[in-house]
């Protein structure tokens, strides 16, 4: 088998660009029956032909999305099967990171959380099949964070965003009113902080604060500053700067 993805999986890779993570063919040999064809992504090249089987690796709702967009995409292509593989969440990093330590494995095509994939491409960055010629001009498409993710260090595009992950801020309207703040002037962490500071003067109210985990505040405020972990050892109190200078301190877990 090839140990390049066939032109097959870049299309369903393509094809899946709605839902929940990132989605990114692998060139580490798949695990579907793909043939040799290479991807030249010249001009009409995606009215070519389709044929053969891939592999898909998802789990949960990402999966059964896969399955979906997979029935439309066999339909569209006449010879074509799309297997999708729900390989549970539990052991799904165990079974990508083995396939990409050992170079062999793995499915065709692979969705793996945003937060995975930068640490993948570096430490792996021979394992995913680079889509420039075929994804890369729809990089403006994207939310920027998101097609940063998915890009390598000379700027490969190694995969496709599926989610940006947004964030929400739910508030009571009538303390709102009484403090009198308009939601839509909360453009930064200042404006948040100093809505806080006027809610708790004029209602005694204060805004809800998040426990500092992985979905807590604190890593929001480290991705704004383009990181996603701190140094420090147990027993020592690991300290951040944001950028309007505000300090923020974190026991170690």
């Amino acid at each position: 088998m090839s140990t390049r993805p066939t032109r097959r999986a870049v299309l369903v890779t393509g094809l899946a660009t709605a839902a929940t993570s990132l989605v990114t063919g692998c060139a580490m040999g798949g695990a579907g029956g793909g043939g040799t064809r290479d991807i030249s992504g010249k001009e009409g090249d995606a009215k070519a032909e389709v044929s053969g089987e891939i592999t898909v690796w998802s789990w949960d709702v990402a999966a059964k999305a896969m399955k979906r967009l997979a029935r439309t995409f066999e339909k569209r292509h006449p010879g074509t099967t799309v297997d999708v593989v729900d390989i549970g969440y539990d052991n799904a990093y165990d079974k990508i990171t083995v396939g990409l330590r050992g170079g062999s494995g793995l499915a065709d095509v692979l969705t793996v959380e945003g937060s995975y994939m930068p640490r993948y491409t570096a430490n792996f960055p021979s394992g995913f099949y680079d889509l420039t010629s075929l994804g890369g001009r729809y990089g403006g498409d994207f939310d920027r964070a998101a097609w940063r993710t998915v890009t390598g260090k000379a700027g490969a595009v190694l995969a496709l965003p599926w989610d940006i992950g947004p964030c929400a801020l739910y508030y009571r309207t009538d303390h709102f009113r009484a403090a009198g703040i308009d939601p839509k002037t909360l453009l930064t962490w200042d404006d948040y902080v100093a809505a806080g500071v006027r809610t708790k003067n004029a209602t005694g109210r204060k805004l809800l604060i998040l426990d500092s985990t992985d979905a807590g505040i604190l890593p929001m405020l480290l991705q704004q500053q383009g990181q996603s972990v701190l140094q420090g050892g147990p027993g020592r109190r690991r300290h951040t700067r944001g950028r309007a200078g505000h300090d923020a301190d974190e026991d170690p877990a």
